[in-house]
């Protein structure tokens, strides 16, 4: 490394210690143009730097380093001998992000008026520029929030000169001020007065109401608001006037007290409950009505006693709520006790808030009025309505099964009465004799089917009109089920692929009519019979000390999920193959509703069926 030791370069480092004492955080870089070669200034003195002026030219951002190379191109040409601008460039080679800085070029010339080395001054200054991009951003915002607060605001200084106003201001000033606002002393402005000057002076912050008269015959109520404007360490910078247009909530409040003397001359005539709610201080005023005594100041938690628990929840949301929630009317119902009433009466809560002399919230104030009378009417509306809706749907459900009803009958009917007539003609004609028995016999069981099939239309119409009387009696279960099972048990075929079981349970007695109860499980155990050919029958009953449940289960072919659905539906057979009129589940399950009991199935397809009845019953004495 070459160091520069001279006349010449002790006089330039004297010139550069002075520059470096005015201007901090500078690096000074210096290129002898006879040498072609940059130079750092080290403990002052010059060394050769350790890069070339390319090297130093590619640490530019690229759209920088044609600018740089071009100003410091000028100089040496003699076009400049003063270069000032800020350029992008990295501060060492291997760093990723560029830096701002500020370089100023400067060429110094002999004593022949050559140029013999040219300075460069280098100052980082990416925190100044961030510094002030910042506070650009700031001046902007402030500016913005400014321009659009909501009141007009003047910004003046001692003299009353006015430095600054939003559009507000602008637009307030010629109705007020009659004249442009930049154009007036404010000091002197129409409706400042000594008082209003006094504060200023003394910088007295200040809230005033006042009337103006903007036009000939209109007025409008403004606050004003006066702020002394100084800096962190207390220094006084300017006063701040902020004027809000309250034309509309003095109007409010005008319209509150007019509307509560209203109120109260109807609350007077009409017997209504008046109060008043202070959510601040969570207190009630109450004049009366009702028979309720007149009240002052009771915190709102004294009335909790009188609304209904269920309702209390209401109450207390309100309360917790009323402080917090927007200014505007609300409208509460619950049930209370009134002192004239012996049960809880509903009630209906107007109330809408009522503001201050300075628009804030005062309380809420309004009237309760007892609507027992009026819900009790709606609610006998609303039942008889219902009650017509269903009697509507009965008629027409009625109607409709009315007609199914007729058209399954008709072709259940159809049925055995077409094999009557068909065979009831051939045995005339027909001369064998064993023929003729074979067609006697289909005409016989035909007959009996529809004789059958015409018992349970007939049943089951009287059972669904209530036209059938049932002879309810105490009998004890134990005994029926063993008749009942002694009965059926002759019909059992005499193989060992089918068992007939009884399960007896607790002994108890049920009041029911008898012959209705053995109706159903005699419907029960046919089915049984019909639909299990092997594995085995069971008539079982049971007493968990309320009810007894009597059930018949088998080992039969099942029935499906959907066919459970279905299976106590008109006509419904477990097996279309099988004779029966499929009416008989129906009558089961009409006959235990009249008995107010219950009826059901379970059942697993190739597993076999469970049906079952369930009355109430006690045990035996």
């Amino acid at each position: 490394m070459i160091i520069i030791e001279n006349t010449m370069t002790d006089l330039l480092l004297k010139e550069t210690t002075q520059l470096l004492n005015e201007v901090a955080d500078v690096d000074l870089l210096y290129y002898f143009h006879k040498d072609n070669i940059l130079y750092n200034l080290e403990n002052k003195k010059l060394k050769e730097a350790d890069y070339t002026y390319q090297e130093f030219l590619d640490s530019f951002h690229p759209s920088d380093s044609l600018l740089f190379d071009s100003s410091f191109s000028s100089i040496l040409s003699g076009a400049s001998n003063y270069s000032n601008k800020v350029y992008r460039k990295k501060q060492h080679a291997h760093d990723e992000h560029y830096q701002l800085y500020n370089i100023n070029i400067i060429s110094h010339r002999d004593n022949n008026d050559e140029i013999d080395f040219v300075m460069f001054s280098i100052k980082n200054i990416t925190d100044i520029a961030s510094t002030h991009r910042k506070q650009s951003i700031m001046l902007d915002k402030y500016q913005t929030i400014f321009s659009n607060l909501p009141f007009a605001t003047i910004c003046f200084d001692d003299s009353g000169r006015v430095l600054q106003a939003n559009s507000n201001a602008v637009s307030m000033s010629k109705n007020w001020f009659g004249t442009e606002l930049f154009s007036v002393n404010f000091l002197n402005a129409k409706g400042v007065d000594d008082d209003m000057r006094k504060h200023f002076s003394e910088h007295i912050p200040f809230t005033r109401d006042v009337r103006c008269k903007i036009n000939y015959d209109e007025y409008r109520d403004v606050r004003t608001n006066y702020v002394p404007i100084s800096d962190d360490d207390g220094n006084f910078l300017g006063h701040m006037m902020l004027f809000d247009d309250i034309t509309s909530e003095k109007q409010l409040l005008r319209s509150n007290d007019m509307f509560t003397k209203k109120m109260k001359m109807v609350t007077e005539h009409f017997g209504l409950i008046h109060l008043d709610y202070f959510p601040y201080t969570r207190t009630l005023n109450v004049d009366g009505g009702y028979s309720l005594a007149h009240i002052d100041n009771v915190p709102i938690e004294h009335i909790y006693d009188m609304i209904h628990p269920d309702d209390l929840s209401i109450i207390e949301d309100a309360v917790e709520n009323f402080a917090y929630l927007p200014m505007k009317p609300y409208e509460i119902n619950f049930r209370m006790l009134m002192s004239n009433h012996d049960d809880y009466r509903n009630v209906t809560l107007s109330l809408i808030p009522r503001l201050d002399n300075n628009i804030r919230l005062k309380c809420y104030t309004g009237l309760m009025e007892d609507i027992t009378d009026r819900v009790r009417q709606l609610e006998e509306k609303e039942l008889t309505l219902r009650k017509l809706q269903h009697a509507i749907d009965k008629a027409e459900e009625s109607d409709r099964l009315k007609s199914s009803f007729l058209a399954n009958i008709s072709h259940e009917i159809r049925t055995p009465l077409n094999a009557i007539v068909g065979f009831s003609e051939l045995i005339v004609s027909e001369e064998d004799t064993e023929k003729r028995e074979e067609f006697c016999n289909i005409i016989r069981n035909n007959t009996a089917t529809l004789l059958e099939l015409v018992g349970g239309i007939l049943d089951l119409s009287k059972l669904e009109s209530g036209n059938t009387d049932f002879d309810n009696e105490e009998f004890d279960v134990d005994n029926f089920i063993q008749d009942l099972y002694y009965s059926f048990k002759y019909r059992f075929p005499e193989n060992n692929e089918l068992d007939f079981i009884l399960d007896l349970g607790a002994p108890c007695t049920i009041v029911a009519d008898v012959d209705r109860v053995r109706e159903v499980l005699t419907n029960f155990l046919t089915n049984a019979i019909k639909y299990t050919s092997k594995g085995n029958i069971k008539l079982k009953y049971s007493f968990d000390g309320t009810n007894v449940r009597m059930e018949v289960s088998d080992t039969g072919i099942g029935i499906s999920p959907e066919g459970i659905e279905k299976v106590f539906n008109r006509f419904e057979k477990l097996g279309c193959l099988l004779p029966g009129s499929g009416l008989g589940l129906t009558i089961c399950k009409n006959i235990m509703n009249i008995l107010k009991g219950d009826i059901g199935v379970t059942s697993t397809i190739g597993e076999g069926s469970t049906f079952w009845i369930s009355l109430p019953a006690k045990p035996v004495c």
